[in-house]
């Protein structure tokens, strides 16, 4: 996306505007190969890469994009889902750090990714293979938990984990994501408001 970076130290307007456009069209992931492989800049043309997409999403009108994503899903939808666009809801409404969602497979972290949240998305597993697979999808950090038993202890090791993480702060609300049955984590029922200790 930066090819002008092989050489360059910085990208041409034209590669700046596609970065951006690509963030406010809802990619995912934007993605640097021969910058980083064999350019001259590989740090700078990833440093740029990140600064360009941090200030378009400053732009973006998250009610708006919401909505969008909820007038045009297809009804009805299962449990977890709602669970997920409840959340999403919330954070918009609310003074939100964080949405931490205990998922034994990713399915409900991506459910609330869907939703394009402007908060991050911790998604909790005992699987690193699904901590790993989270890493890749807009706005979720994958983190590794020991189990889903105790989920009131689990969530506030998750919640101290995040403040050394930078995710939340002392006194600010974060959202958690969890079923009422912790051995099916995946039926994901229950939402959370929790002040940050």
């Amino acid at each position: 996306m930066l090819e002008s970076m092989l050489s360059k130290p910085r990208p041409t307007r034209a590669e700046a505007g596609d970065v951006a456009n690509a963030v406010l069209d809802g990619s995912d992931v934007l993605m640097l190969s021969g910058e980083t492989a064999k350019g001259d800049y590989p740090v700078n043309s990833v440093s740029v890469m990140s600064k360009i997409a941090t200030e378009a999403e400053k732009v973006i009108n998250y009610k708006n994009l919401f909505e969008d994503i909820k007038g045009n899903t297809p009804l009805p939808i299962s449990t977890a889902e709602s669970t997920a666009a409840a959340a999403a809801n919330a954070a918009l409404n609310l003074n939100i750090d964080l949405i931490i969602v205990l998922t034994d497979t990713g399915r409900i972290a991506r459910y609330v990714a869907k939703y394009r949240p402007k908060q991050p998305i911790m998604a909790c597993s005992i699987s690193s293979s699904i901590v790993k697979q989270m890493n890749l999808t807009r706005g979720v950090v994958g983190y590794l938990i020991p189990s889903f038993q105790g989920t009131g202890n689990l969530i506030k090791m998750v919640i101290s984990a995040a403040k050394s993480m930078g995710l939340c702060d002392i006194g600010h609300k974060v959202i958690a994501i969890h079923g009422s049955n912790e051995e099916s984590p995946e039926e994901s029922n229950i939402l959370e408001v929790l002040v940050v200790e």
